[in-house]
């Protein structure tokens, strides 16, 4: 007996569930794409970073594979030690395109340099590749 599993309807049910982690995520993302950017151009550490944070390299590395948040005195040792000021830019997203989703709404925006793509492109393209390891006769690992 073989089920049919819609993969929009789960991620949506889950998604809906963690709507404001999920945006945490997606700002901490964000962040983190631009603070990792002028690390490199100014050819700053990682563990020089996560001193500057006040944190150990392993925090670091949680907060930059996002299952910690970096916080605001994380920030704060950051701009100090390296003279840098972070900004907010506040939008009003309201008027921008939404796609609808088991009746929850999802803003599609987009940053100066980091772009949220559309949940429908993510999870088609997220059905893809399930439906190409399920073509697969043999998979590594028994997945």
């Amino acid at each position: 007996m073989s089920s049919t599993v819609n993969i929009n309807e789960l991620l949506g049910k889950a998604i809906a569930k963690n709507i404001v982690r999920y945006e945490a995520i997606v700002m901490n993302t964000q962040l983190i794409i631009e603070i990792d950017e002028y690390r490199k151009k100014h050819g700053i550490t990682k563990k020089q970073l996560a001193e500057a944070a006040g944190v150990n390299p392993a925090y670091l590395s949680q907060v930059y594979n996002s299952n910690k948040l970096i916080n605001l005195s994380m920030l704060a040792g950051i701009s100090q030690k390296f003279n840098i000021r972070f900004g907010l830019d506040i939008q009003d997203i309201s008027k921008e395109s939404e796609i609808k989703l088991d009746h929850q709404s999802f803003p599609l925006y987009e940053t100066k340099k980091t772009k949220v793509y559309n949940f429908n492109e993510f999870t088609k393209e997220l059905s893809g590749t399930l439906k190409q390891c399920s073509d697969h006769k043999k998979v590594s690992n028994g997945y």
